[in-house]
């Protein structure tokens, strides 16, 4: 049986910083409802951001099963909870002028031995804290929280680890489709002319063979003609000579992965052709390789510079690839047009003339080439 893309379930209450946030947890709420004013707003807040923390590393785990990406996110909203908190206790001590332990004083010393000593469990802490006044539990939780954040960046550097080692279930799915699809023997192919009758005044004789067949574009005799299962290269390329501009070439040839039709795929990159409608600004093929890039790895959240940060990235890996092949990713100094030049918004007949003069088919196989390598093994 081949091996499963979703990694096995974990239990998140196994987790250490789970356990922890267990802790921190329970005694914020003993320490808000027993030492704050019930009527400070302060008391939601302290709590909800203890939660956040606490379920955030549970919720993260569930979805690390399918989205390596979501379990790093909601990982790093725990830490930003948990420091949250941190400052409200911290502010708790300041505004009433009470001590905050020094990171080396017997008081921290003494959290730190018990933390690690077999035997003490969170309620040990809990039982403890309930004999002390407001000042030490607040000193408690800031040991624990110092401790949590701690481990948190322990894990996220784990995950972050794994990711790069074992990769995440998207490409998991689509490395495991692709060894699939090699695996699957192409259909056998059909005789040169199975109409063409046998010789009949000599039937031992072999048959005449038949003539090539006309090629699929009559204004592009060059042009190959299509295997029975071809690259995502000669694929974008095929797209070109059938009609399709740079864009929509690398975009259509990557429509099945993008979730889109080749109409919609068409659609979408319409307008990039020529450098943006022959604007000769940026070629078409890399605005193809962007558009590929955005419905497979794209930023939903517009707040999230991580995700933002992390897509811009892997976009110039692809644009600079790109230029490092051709010298420039800009349409006019690729066709070796003049500085500056553009050309009126009509695009121009596709002819034998048109196909010869321009290497926009070999772009656009660089582009699908480069798409592929990047976001697909």
């Amino acid at each position: 049986m081949s091996k499963s893309l979703v990694t096995p379930r974990g239990d998140y209450k196994s987790l250490l910083t789970y356990r922890k946030a267990e802790l921190i947890y329970d005694l914020t709420f003993y320490f808000c409802h027993h030492f704050l004013n019930l009527k400070d707003r302060t008391i939601d807040q302290m709590i909800q951001a203890a939660r956040s923390g606490k379920q955030n590393i549970a919720e993260g785990s569930a979805s690390g099963l399918a989205s390596k990406e979501t379990e790093l996110k909601l990982t790093c909203v725990a830490k930003a909870s948990f420091l949250e908190l941190l400052t409200d206790y911290e502010d708790f001590l300041r505004v009433r002028n009470m001590k905050q332990w020094d990171a080396d004083s017997q008081e921290v010393k003494f959290m730190k031995e018990k933390t690690v000593e077999k035997g003490i469990t969170n309620q040990w802490f809990l039982e403890l804290a309930k004999t002390r006044p407001a000042e030490a539990i607040a000193n408690m939780a800031i040991c624990f929280l110092h401790q949590e954040d701690y481990l948190l960046q322990k894990q996220l550097e784990y995950l972050e680890k794994n990711f790069l080692t074992h990769g995440g279930l998207r490409e998991n799915m689509r490395a495991a489709r692709l060894k699939e699809k090699k695996k699957t023997p192409s259909a056998p192919s059909a005789p040169s002319n199975p109409s063409a009758p046998s010789n009949p005044s000599n039937p031992s004789a072999p048959s005449a063979p038949s003539a090539p067949s006309a090629p699929s574009n009559p204004s592009n005799p060059s042009n190959p003609s299509t295997p029975s299962n071809p690259s995502k290269s000669e694929k974008a390329k095929e797209l070109f000579h059938q009609g399709a501009n740079c864009a929509q070439a690398v975009l259509g040839a990557f429509a099945q992965e993008c979730g889109l039709t080749e109409e919609e795929a068409f659609k979408i990159a319409s307008g990039f052709g020529g450098g943006i409608s022959r604007m000769r600004e940026v070629c078409g093929a890399v605005s193809g390789m962007v558009l590929v890039a955005n419905f497979i790895c794209g930023q939903s959240d517009i707040t999230d510079k991580t995700a933002k940060d992390a897509h811009y990235a892997k976009v110039r890996e692809m644009t600079d690839a790109f230029q490092k092949e051709v010298g420039s990713v800009v349409c006019r100094e690729l066709l070796g047009l003049k500085e500056k030049q553009s050309d009126v918004p009509v695009s121009e007949a596709r002819t034998d003339q048109y196909y010869k003069k321009r290497p926009c088919a070999e772009l656009v196989g660089l582009a699908a080439e480069i798409v592929e390598r990047t976001l697909f093994f």
